[in-house]
């Protein structure tokens, strides 16, 4: 962690809008953040649903993929772009707790454009006769952008240039962390939107990798940290209560896409970025089912996996969707204490 970061106590911002209570533990104000961001996003989520089912519905394309068409085909109609429920409730409450945290507007930066490109090709999606939002190229195209302004100021302005490994140490990398960050953001924002195929998947997984974060950001006592992921953490927690089997709406690309990129932030802002694959165990193994897919059809010349990702793998293999889910968060608390015991054992 950079010493370039300041360790501001979030108690005394909190007591000053809230003076009626008195309490000084800051781990106790970001818990109730926590509590409240929640409280909020469940009273205006209800809300959301109208407008996003005038704007947007799920489309799947019958003839590009028959087999998801075969198994979704009742999800047709469902809205999406339900991820502005805890990206927007996120930013409204940090820009009246966090404003004088020396990362915060670097961090809003980040997540209002990525959200930007998420919305766009959301929308798209939805009205694209070819069921197409923004062509590959330019989606990741404008990823790189996004991931490349913030790699560079938390290099220059932060210090960020370290790589703590678990049990073996420091690896100072200087000005080749640049190019790392920028991996690992692009990395973390694809495998978040692969892993978001079922209802309250990737929303579950990452609830469980953002609760490893948290526990380091209070022990690490970097509170304003702690209080992002919190508040992040209740909104995404109101939106899986929609979001679960059968969902009432779909984050959409606006949703997975600020996921994995807060995931990398918050992994970076720690010193964390080693254990990410680990809290992140389930957004690998989805990935990599997607590279061996396609390894396997271009070498071999036929598929691995019935259909990639491989939960949908496993949802043609007859398992229920809610067990296939269910499971998957259960591998996310499992990663989870596997990261954290790696943190604590150096």
């Amino acid at each position: 962690m950079p010493n370039a970061l300041k360790l501001v106590g979030v108690e005394q911002e909190f007591v000053v809008r809230l003076t009626f209570l008195n309490i000084s533990s800051p781990v106790v104000w970001v818990l109730l953040l926590l509590l409240l961001s929640f409280v909020l996003a469940m009273l205006w989520a209800p809300l959301l649903i109208g407008p996003l089912r005038t704007i947007t519905r799920k489309k799947i394309d019958q003839k590009g993929r028959p087999i998801l068409y075969s198994m979704h085909n009742g999800k047709q109609g469902t809205p999406s772009m339900g991820g502005l429920l805890f990206v927007v409730n996120t930013l409204v409450l940090c820009l009246f707790f966090l404003t004088k945290a020396d990362y915060f507007w670097l961090t809003l930066l980040g997540i209002v454009t990525i959200g930007l490109v998420g919305v766009t090709d959301d929308y798209l999606v939805t009205w694209s006769t070819r069921f197409t939002g923004l062509r590959a190229w330019q989606k990741f195209g404008l990823q790189a952008i996004v991931a490349l302004i913030l790699a560079v100021n938390l290099y220059q302005r932060y210090g960020y240039s370290q790589l703590q490994i678990p049990l073996v140490g420091i690896l100072s990398l200087g000005v080749w962390m640049v190019p790392l960050l920028i991996l690992i953001m692009l990395a973390s924002i694809n495998a978040v939107n692969l892993t978001d195929g079922l209802d309250g998947l990737a929303a579950g997984v990452s609830l469980f990798a953002f609760s490893g974060y948290l526990v380091i950001a209070l022990v690490q006592q970097q509170f304003h940290v702690a209080t992002l992921i919190a508040v992040l953490m209740g909104s995404l927690l109101a939106f899986l209560w929609f979001n679960i089997y059968p969902a009432r709406f779909f984050m959409g690309d606006v949703g997975a896409l600020t996921l994995g990129l807060s995931l990398a932030l918050m992994a970076t802002l720690t010193g964390q970025l080693a254990l990410l694959p680990i809290f992140g165990l389930v957004f690998v193994l989805e990935t990599l089912s997607v590279i061996l897919q396609v390894f396997w059809r271009k070498v071999f010349k036929r598929k691995l996996f019935t259909i990639a990702p491989y939960h949908h793998h496993l949802e043609r293999l007859g398992w229920p969707e809610t067990k296939v889910s269910q499971r998957f968060w259960m591998l996310g608390a499992v990663s989870m204490i596997l990261g954290l015991l790696l943190y604590f054992a150096h």
